[in-house]
């Protein structure tokens, strides 16, 4: 293997070990992929993405996945990421939450103003921009933002992390969207807070989580979250969301299994 080369003649060259934990994460061998990362954060203790995915493999259960890993993880994978979410991994959660909320208003609603978190290449945006005066999306990858401007679904586009986009921001809106997003959060308690102080009065946030039962919220091998149900339910009677609807399914496929989760759909007070 080229990598193995490399460390012969570079053994102290972190960038090569986090290479050669990413090729060993995706041939499955998992025992070998933690050695690498744990080689790069030893050299280099700042590479987010060594970290994280070093976590993920140890049991280690950080609050959110870094941006920097974020950024890197959908830059790269902005290409061909469509065709492989929606024709490999049989992703659909944009129209699920869209069919959910249309059964739950019965009329054809008309928002003011919309806000997807974590748009990438705007899937969400096909199926919400006409229910909807005003779009907006922001992206911490620009290469997906590349791509959703192409679409011209948008009214404002922004390269950005949500979080600092939602304390940043002093637009309020009455329909928030967060389609696989939350799966790149842990704690979400402090996104909850942001996006309560950007809902107009009975605005609804709908997104998805993969589901867990073992506790508040748990760092998967895939350096994806998970979150249990009676988490989400906590978090949204704390910050005074009513649950509107939460409806069992198959967030995507992973190496041919289903990985279960939860379609949400949250009301602010009035």
């Amino acid at each position: 293997m080229c990598y193995q080369k490399a460390i012969e003649l570079n053994p102290e060259m972190a960038k090569i070990y986090n290479n050669l934990g990413n090729v060993f994460y995706v041939l499955g061998d998992l025992d070998q992929a933690k050695s690498a990362y744990e080689k790069t954060v030893a050299l280099q203790p700042e590479n987010a993405f060594s970290r994280h995915m070093l976590n993920s493999l140890t049991g280690v259960t950080s609050e959110t996945a870094p941006a920097h890993y974020i950024e890197a993880l959908f830059d790269k994978a902005a290409s061909d990421f469509e065709n492989r979410l929606v024709e490999d991994l049989k992703y659909n959660s944009p129209q699920e939450l869209q069919s959910a909320l249309l059964k739950l208003l019965e009329n054809p609603p008309q928002f003011k103003n919309t806000l997807d978190l974590g748009c990438g290449t705007g899937l969400s945006g096909e199926k919400f921009r006409a229910m909807t005066r005003r779009l907006a999306g922001v992206d911490i990858s620009s290469k997906m933002i590349e791509l959703a401007q192409q679409k011209n679904l948008y009214d404002d586009l922004k390269v950005g992390e949500i979080m600092d986009y939602l304390t940043q921001s002093t637009t309020n809106y009455d329909l928030l969207l967060a389609a696989d997003v939350l799966a790149y959060f842990g704690n979400l308690a402090p996104l909850f807070a942001s996006i309560k102080k950007r809902c107009l009065k009975n605005a609804y946030f709908l997104f998805t989580v993969e589901e867990t039962e073992q506790e508040d919220y748990l760092l998967r091998k895939t350096g994806r979250f998970s979150h249990s149900k009676h988490y989400v339910q906590t978090l949204a009677g704390t910050h005074e969301f009513s649950i509107k609807v939460c409806d069992l399914t198959t967030i995507r496929m992973e190496n041919e299994q289903p990985i279960i989760g939860l379609n949400f759909i949250l009301q602010s007070p009035a």
